[in-house]
This record gives C-alpha cells, sequence and structure tokens, in this order.
C-alpha cells in the first residue's frame, strides 16, 4: 500500500491523475450505491415481515372468534391457534418471533449498515474535501512558476514557496488519509457485500423456521383431515344427488326427522357434543406470552413453562414453584428433571472442538498407522480429521442417512452393524467414541460386541473405546422411587439405562444403554480375550478411554472355538463386585 501510495504522489506532481486512484474512488461509489440499496431494500422486507406477523394476528384472531360462535368443538383449536399466532407477532414479547427477528435485524444488519454509511458519507466530504486541497496546490505552484524570474531574497517569491509548502503538507494528510481508507474498503468489500448475503439468508430462515416452530406446536399428529380440493361445490354435487335420491325412496317419513337423524349421526360419528348441551371438555387455558416470556428468561424449556402456566392459570410465581420442584412427567421418564439436549453441531466438530480424550484417541490411531474403522461414526467427523492427517480411515454407520452424510462431506463410509463385522479387510485400529460402546446395552451384549470385533482386526491391532460411568447420585435417587429396577444396576459397576431420541414432536424407540465403570469395562475385555489398559480419563466426568488389544496366540484360540462343534456358549455373564465370571458348557 506504502508503494502505490508513492506511485499516486509521483502522479500529482507530474500534473497528470493517477488512473489507479480514480478506480478505486469509482469502485467506492459503486459499493456505497449497493449498500444504500440493501439498507432501502431492508426496510422494505422488515416491514414485510412485519406486516405478515400482523397478517397472522389477524388471520388467527378472526378465525378464533369465528370458530366460536360456528361450533365449540372448534373452540379449543381456534384458542391453540390464536395462541401460537401471538407467539409469532406479539411484539410486546420479548421471546415472540417478531421481537427476535427485529432485534436480530437491528444488531446484525440495521446498525452495521448505518455505521457503514455514515463513514462513507464522511469519507465523501473528504474526497471534496481533497479537490480543494489539490486546487489550492496547483494555484499555489502557479504562483512560485511566475516568481521565477525573482531573486531568491525577494519577498514574493520566499511568500509562494512557503503558500505551496504548507498547502502541499495539508494536501497529503488529507490524500493519505483518504487512500488508507479507499485501499481498505478495496481489500474488504467483498466480505462486507457477502457478510451482508449471508446475514439476510440467515434472518429469513431464523424467522421463518421459529415461525413454523411455533405452528408445529397446533398441528395434529397426522394429517387425517380431508383437503379443500375434495370439497369444492363438483365434488360435493354427486353426495347432494344421492342425498336426494335416498330422501326420495322415504316418503312415509317426515323430512324434519330424517334430517333430526342423520345430523345425531354425524355427531356421533365425530363424536361431538350434543347440540344445546354442556361441552363434555373445557378449552385450553390461553397462556399469556408475557408470563411465559419471564418463565423462559430464567432458564425453563417452553414446553414445561406452557404446562405450567396451564396448570396455574397464568400464576407466573405459581407456575415457576411447580417447575422448580419438578415436574411430574419429566421425573418419571427420566433420571434428570430435563433431558439431555445433544446440540447438531456436536456431530460436525473440527479436532479443535472436539474434548481431549477425543483427541488422544486420533493421536493414537495416527501413531499406529495402517487402516482405521470408526464403528458408529455418525456424520464422520472423527473419519474426516484422519483422512486430513494421511490416515486411511474409514466409517461405518447402520443408518443411510448418516452414510450420505459422511460422503457429502468426501468420507469414505459404508453402511453396515458392528454386530455383524466383515472378516476382510483387516483393519489395524477398530475406534468406538462417543460412547457407542454403551449401545451394547447389557454387559453380556458388551462381551459379546468385543468378541465380534475379533474377525475384523489385524494381527497386531488395537481397539480404541471410550466408557461413561452413571452419575450415581441420580441413579441412587432414582431407584429410591422405585423409577431403576434391581437388574439394571450393580453398585460402584454399571448401570443400564432406557434411552430415547426425539426432535421436536418426534419421539424414537426405547432402547438400553450400558454405562460402566473403566474398571469393569476392563474386567469383560479380558474375558473376551484382549489385554486392556486405561489410555486416558477425564477427571471431573471420568469419561475413560481403553485401548485393546489380543492377548498373545487368541487368534489360535478363537479359530479352534469358532471351528469345534463340541462347545456352545451359555448367554450368561456374572458381574458382582467380587469379579466376574463367563460360563462356557460343553455340549
Amino acid at each position: 500500500m506504502a508503494s502505490a501510495l508513492r506511485t499516486e504522489e509521483r502522479w500529482l506532481e507530474s500534473g497528470q491523475p493517477d488512473p489507479v486512484f480514480l478506480g478505486m474512488v469509482e469502485d467506492f461509489k459503486a459499493f456505497d450505491e449497493v449498500l444504500q440499496t440493501w439498507s432501502e431494500k431492508l426496510e422494505i422486507f422488515v416491514r414485510g415481515v412485519q406486516e405478515l406477523s400482523l397478517g397472522v394476528q389477524s388471520l388467527s384472531e378472526g378465525l378464533a372468534e369465528e370458530l366460536k360462535r360456528q361450533d365449540r368443538a372448534f373452540l379449543s383449536e381456534g384458542c391453540r391457534f390464536r395462541e401460537a399466532a401471538q407467539e409469532i407477532s406479539r411484539r410486546d414479547a420479548p421471546h415472540s418471533v417478531i421481537a427476535r427477528f427485529e432485534r436480530n435485524v437491528e444488531f446484525n444488519m440495521s446498525n452495521p449498515l448505518k455505521d457503514h454509511l455514515d463513514n462513507h458519507a464522511k469519507l465523501r466530504k473528504d474526497l471534496e474535501k481533497r479537490e480543494l486541497c489539490l486546487t489550492a496546490v496547483q494555484d499555489a505552484l502557479k504562483q512560485v512558476e511566475l516568481c521565477e524570474e525573482l531573486t531568491e531574497a525577494d519577498l514574493r517569491k520566499r511568500l509562494a514557496k512557503d503558500e505551496f509548502r504548507a498547502s502541499k503538507a495539508t494536501f497529503n494528510k488529507v490524500n493519505r488519509s483518504i487512500f488508507h481508507w479507499l485501499y481498505v474498503l478495496e481489500e474488504h468489500r467483498g466480505d462486507i457485500i457477502d457478510s451482508c448475503l449471508q446475514t439476510v439468508k440467515y434472518l429469513q430462515y431464523d424467522f421463518f423456521s421459529f415461525a413454523a416452530h411455533a405452528v408445529s406446536h397446533v398441528l395434529p399428529q397426522q394429517m387425517s383431515f380431508r383437503p379443500m380440493t375434495e370439497m369444492l361445490p363438483d365434488s360435493l354435487q354427486a353426495q347432494v344427488q344421492q342425498e336426494l335420491n335416498l330422501s326420495e325412496t322415504i316418503e312415509a317419513q317426515d323430512v324434519r326427522e330424517i334430517f333430526v337423524q342423520r345430523l345425531l349421526q354425524r355427531l356421533v360419528r365425530e363424536n361431538k357434543d350434543r347440540p344445546g348441551a354442556p361441552a363434555t371438555s373445557t378449552p385450553a387455558i390461553q397462556v399469556d406470552p408475557l408470563s411465559l416470556s419471564s418463565l423462559l428468561s430464567h432458564g425453563f424449556d417452553e414446553g414445561p413453562a406452557r404446562r405450567a402456566l396451564r396448570k396455574t392459570n397464568n400464576d407466573t410465581q405459581a407456575a415457576m414453584e411447580w417447575l422448580l420442584a419438578g415436574e411430574p412427567a419429566c421425573r418419571a421418564r427420566s433420571l434428570r428433571p430435563t433431558p439431555e439436549e445433544l446440540p447438531v453441531g456436536l456431530f460436525f466438530r473440527r479436532p479443535p472442538e472436539m474434548p481431549a480424550l477425543e483427541r488422544h484417541a486420533l493421536d493414537l490411531c495416527k501413531r499406529q498407522a495402517g487402516r482405521v474403522l470408526d464403528l458408529g461414526a455418525g456424520a464422520g467427523s472423527h473419519v474426516l480429521a484422519l483422512t486430513s492427517q494421511g490416515v486411511e480411515a474409514e466409517g461405518l454407520d447402520l443408518c443411510p442417512e448418516a452414510v450420505e452424510v459422511m460422503r457429502l462431506r468426501g468420507v469414505s463410509a459404508k453402511r453396515g452393524s458392528f454386530w455383524k463385522l466383515e472378516k476382510q479387510p483387516q483393519y489395524d485400529t477398530l475406534l468406538m467414541l462417543m460412547n457407542t460402546a454403551g449401545a451394547a446395552g447389557s454387559m453380556v451384549r458388551f462381551k459379546e460386541l468385543l468378541e465380534g470385533l475379533h474377525q475384523a482386526m489385524a494381527p497386531d491391532g488395537q481397539v480404541l473405546l471410550d466408557v461413561s460411568p452413571p452419575d450415581w447420585a441420580a441413579v441412587r435417587r432414582a431407584r429410591r422411587v422405585s423409577r431403576l429396577q434391581a437388574e439394571d444396576v450393580q453398585n460402584g459397576l454399571w448401570a443400564r439405562l432406557d434411552c430415547w431420541l426425539s426432535f421436536g414432536t418426534l419421539q424414537g424407540e426405547t432402547f438400553s444403554m450400558i454405562y460402566p465403570e473403566w474398571k469393569a469395562a476392563v474386567k469383560v475385555a479380558e474375558m473376551a480375550g484382549y489385554e486392556a489398559s486405561l489410555v486416558y480419563e477425564e477427571p471431573r466426568s471420568r469419561h475413560a478411554l481403553l485401548k485393546l488389544r489380543l492377548e498373545p496366540g487368541q487368534w489360535h484360540t478363537i479359530l479352534l472355538m469358532a471351528s469345534s462343534p463340541k462347545a456352545r456358549r451359555v448367554d450368561r455373564c456374572n458381574i458382582s463386585g467380587n469379579g466376574m465370571s463367563d460360563a462356557f458348557e460343553s455340549a
């Protein structure tokens, strides 16, 4: 940049404008017009979103009032729909979708654009000031040239030279500041435009996704209603004609009696209340948005907070006390009052974002050299990290979507189960992180899993797996209220928990996870034919990394047992505080 500035000064001394500087000024003016257009369009976009939220609120309130007059059976649905709309459009509720949107727009777009445009306006004034200073320098230079015939002692010549030096110094000061600003804007112009573009995309996605999430609470579990296209007048004409034909065959009955009978049949079929009778169910209490915002600001989850407010008739203090005491439905389903959340970013981490245990495991894979197979690889972050370091690694997962994600990330992946590993190819390292081995579900199955890994291992191969001990305090609390059975816990060794995954309103099937202490896992590994050792343990969570290697001569033993018809395995693995034993019987 300094050399470019010196070049520009040489152009000025020659009396010609610098074409590079003029080009930077033109680029700056074009960039300024782009940001002004962005600012204007952003205001239009914000007004449109605000009008959209007002339209959603108006529609929901109008439908709720009309449904209240038309049919009491839809009263609860109308109230819930209006509540969802208020969650979107209430600008006075800090956690509403529109309030969140306006805060995000102001912080991430409006204020930065305003700062840039203010700086551009100042820079335009500086450019005008530069032109005035340049004119003053040129005028002073002409005066110096007119005084060339005069002697150096002449006062007029000395004054002309002093004026030229002063005007040139002023011009250089202004010119340098402008040149540096133009240079920096030229360098970062693309980044600023890209940031504006991506931020607008995010703002649109954020608003519509949160609005969709608010409406998702009032959607039915299944779309079982009839679509409007099947109930157009032309479609209903056939049913009307059928009813007319039926009424002609029942001439002896009064038409009003037939209508009443059919109305009662429809009400029974649709499980509605008899007209004129009191409603069999009370409408859901509408949640006050301000009370909900207060609970959310204290860190409570939205679902339990809504239930607490309905239960206490929007009494914020009573709802908070009810939540602090522990929601019964939550306590019955988990060891803790609230479920553990797994952010999506957990499955797309880079090595610096991984915990020390996982980084240590990746380092051991690299030291071992050879081929690595990541069992239960998920999105393939560990495989990607190893591949980037030159290690030949492959991911294995039972979920086809996970395999597709890995391949899209450029990772070698295949679909399969770690219960059914192929004998070829063989791997130098089998990697099982993020408590993948806990999916065995029991200590017996854990031993079976480790035995099944033999055939996929190279002769000098290793297994790296982590184990997570249970939260024993939570386990003891669960035992006291009979939420865990005696056979699910072996104190000081392991605990078996029933788990499930949920996303929004979707919930997966329940599955068992085993949480052993690392010493218990080592004993089971030794029973499965391994030499097992602890290589890393996190001090607080006691999350442990184990390294397993086959015992000398184990390959020969495995082949003999696999080929012998005289031995069969008894499905029993006794684990106690005194030790562990595995039983084999002869046929």
